[in-house]
């Protein structure tokens, strides 16, 4: 009887422990306003702000007791999150932005640390952020607990900003924070296009799994991570901020405003749903494929590049970048993993680590296959001034590999004069890796986790005829002929790195489609 007694406390408890992370007032089975992810989506946390204050059984409202960071560019050298300047009203969650003396800025800020913490899921928030030119910025942030431990990696945390608007151009940037905030620290930033962002509401969506982490604006795919150290696997817990701008400078921007209300920030909602769609069915997804593109990393002032086809940036860097031979030829190859009809490009040159200018040769080559690049499509000298160029080619350029050569200059050991890429195009219709059209067979892996040989096997001897290994960020690293009439497949595929992969079998009626691990 006290088993059953205390079950039936513990059912309670956990039920309403539930029940108050989720609003009343969310829309009954609301799912993400996203439509590229695909899957099931079960409702795990949301708040719709529709109350008169804020829940504190969701939520902790910052007070500073001392000073955040100091934006001297704008004149500010006390800024802090203080209780006054967070409220509910009219449906919103509002974080208001004071300018309290000269020198001085307070904030709003809520954190959901301690009352709601998770790990994997998609996360959205629909945002009117405060007026930039005000000399702040808002954030849609999460914060590890444990983000301070230094291991190189995000395994154990990390401070994810899905965005932050410090700027007042037509874009923000995401970044990664690990290993601290001390001289261990790091952090990976991308930035990408916001259209729109200073005008009225926008909804930031961010899909985090095992393997990524995808951030959307107003349902368009901007940023991936994918590279382990980036990842996070540990649990995070919610942040909605604005502060003091560090992306600004000058007087205009807070120094010569009155003393008084500045500007504020508006949430309409939050919500984190988790993904409960079958696992043998994710991978199956056609929009959610179709994003898995080529995506190396991408740490903001190490001279980056990024390339972007019908609006989905992606981003990517070379390791030769950080050689300090001078000069050196700079080589990048791009596979854009389908088919394009590519009429030209544009490209912004990055001067961050270069106060400068100097400025670099490029050339650009676009080809079906990587044996055969002929003659660049175009080349020319970056423009040391800091403003988009767009360059059109002669003819529109057919084909799925681009080639880009930069001739760098490095001064005082810092390199100059990477720059992001807008490829202009349209994909042709046929992607790698979607062939809805066919007959879904399953197939067994074993072992799996391998070492060395996987055995591929299913259950009929379908007609497949290939076998294509792709990384989880959709590179395809291996293609192997499979004999018609079999049932099964060895692999010898001992020289890839440890960690995920995802195995496609093709045939001209069937396919299958399997996640492997490699130890």
């Amino acid at each position: 009887m006290k088993l059953l007694f205390f079950i039936t406390v513990l059912f309670f408890i956990t039920s309403t422990a539930y029940s108050q992370m989720v609003d009343a007032e969310t829309p009954e089975n609301v799912q993400p306003a996203n439509d590229v992810i695909g899957g099931q989506w079960d409702l795990n946390f949301s708040d719709e702000f529709n109350g008169s204050v804020v829940n504190t059984v969701k939520w902790n409202i910052d007070n500073s007791t001392k000073s955040r960071a100091a934006r001297p560019g704008i004149g500010i050298y006390d800024w802090r999150w203080k209780p006054e300047n967070v409220s509910v009203e009219n449906g919103n969650l509002i974080l208001k932005v004071y300018k309290t003396n000269s020198t001085s800025m307070t904030n709003g800020s809520i954190q959901s640390h301690t009352k709601y913490t998770t790990q994997y899921g998609y996360f959205e928030a629909r945002i009117k952020v405060g007026d930039a030119a005000k000399g702040t910025h808002t954030a849609f942030w999460l914060q590890g607990p444990n983000m301070s431990n230094v291991d190189g990696t995000a395994n154990d945390g990390a401070e994810i900003d899905i965005f932050e608007t410090a700027w007042t151009g037509d874009y923000t940037k995401s970044v990664v924070h690990i290993d601290g905030y001390g001289d261990d620290h790091q952090a990976s930033t991308k930035k990408y296009d916001t259209p729109g962002i200073h005008d009225g509401f926008h909804t930031w969506g961010f899909h985090w799994t095992e393997y990524f982490m995808d951030i959307y604006y107003d349902g368009v795919f901007k940023v991936r991570y994918s590279d382990p150290k980036w990842v996070v696997q540990s649990p995070e817990f919610l942040w909605l901020s604005n502060g003091a701008s560090f992306g600004l400078t000058g007087d205009q921007y807070f120094k010569d405003l009155p003393v008084g209300f500045l500007t504020q920030t508006e949430v309409d909602y939050i919500r984190v749903w988790k993904d409960v769609t079958p696992a043998d069915e994710r991978l199956l997804n056609k929009d959610s494929w179709a994003l898995v593109s080529t995506n190396s990393e991408d740490t903001y002032g190490n001279n980056l590049a990024s390339y972007a086809i019908d609006g989905n940036p992606i981003t990517f860097w070379h390791s030769a970048w950080k050689e300090n031979h001078i000069p050196h030829p700079h080589e990048i190859q791009i596979d854009l993993g389908k088919t394009a009809n590519c009429s030209g490009f544009s490209y912004l040159p990055r001067q961050d680590q270069n106060p400068n200018g100097n400025v670099a040769k490029y050339e650009l080559f676009i080809s079906k296959d990587t044996d055969s690049w002929g003659e660049p499509v175009a080349s020319g000298t970056f423009d040391a001034e800091s403003n988009k160029k767009n360059v059109e080619f002669p003819n529109t350029v057919f084909g799925r590999y681009i080639k880009f050569v930069a001739l760098s200059e490095v001064n005082n050991n810092s390199l100059t004069n990477a720059a992001e890429i807008d490829i202009m195009g349209e994909y042709a219709e046929e992607q790698v890796g979607i062939h809805d059209e066919l007959k879904m067979v399953k197939v067994s892996a074993y072992p799996n986790p391998f070492r060395g040989q996987l055995k591929l096997a299913w259950e009929q001897s379908n007609e497949f005829n290939l076998c294509h290994i792709y990384s989880m960020d959709g590179r395809l690293i291996n293609e192997q002929k499979v004999e018609l009439g079999t049932n099964q497949l060895l692999l010898n595929i001992a020289m890839l790195k440890r960690g995920n992969y995802v195995i496609e079998l093709i045939g001209k009626e069937v396919r299958a489609i399997k996640q492997v691990s490699k130890l």
